[in-house]
């Protein structure tokens, strides 16, 4: 499909499209220079048809606050740097990966190079709370990843437990709402 007008770069974003809105996340920078606190979140909402592209809509806010290591593993997901994610975790961690268990910096370096790092894993935060001094973190989740039997946007709750500024446990789980 041909766009006919539009810088190279944006044309070939059209191009290679698969949907008619995609997301993207800034998960790394210095963002003091940016003029920002923190990674950001952006929405981009076009649409394509008979070789035209409509008004290309950005829409960003910067992340609610997460405790350091917890932006930090977002960040080092988002980016694909797998010894950043794998800073984050305490030597003893569990990562508890849809009733799949993982426990010390061994088994989580293989799981994060084959869920987050191999499969392009991203993380849009949409909500953080903090319960009982643990951090629950809601996330649209997409990636190079398997979606056919996913939902569309995939949601996921990450559970973060935290002990000395490292993550000491990680549940992730793909919640039912009850309501």
């Amino acid at each position: 499909m041909a766009f006919p007008g539009l810088s190279r770069p944006i044309a070939a974003f059209a191009g290679a499209a698969k949907a008619h809105h995609a997301k993207g996340v800034l998960g790394c920078g210095k963002y003091g220079k940016m003029g920002i606190a923190g990674p950001l979140r952006r929405d981009h909402r076009l649409t394509f048809g008979h070789d035209r592209i409509s008004p290309l809509t950005v829409n960003e806010e910067t992340m609610p606050p997460l405790p350091p290591p917890v932006a930090a593993f977002i960040r080092a997901a988002n980016s694909f740097h797998l010894d950043g994610l794998l800073a984050s975790f305490a030597d003893d961690a569990l990562v508890n990966d849809q009733q799949r268990q993982y426990l010390g910096k061994t088994e989580i370096r293989r799981w994060a190079g084959r869920e987050i790092v191999g499969d392009k894993m991203t993380m849009s935060v949409t909500r953080a709370v903090e319960r009982y001094g643990d951090v629950v973190v809601t996330a649209n989740v997409g990636g190079e990843f398997d979606k056919a039997a996913s939902p569309d946007p995939l949601v996921l709750d990450f559970y973060f437990s935290l002990r000395a500024d490292k993550i000491v446990q990680l549940i992730i789980l793909h919640n039912r709402r009850a309501y």
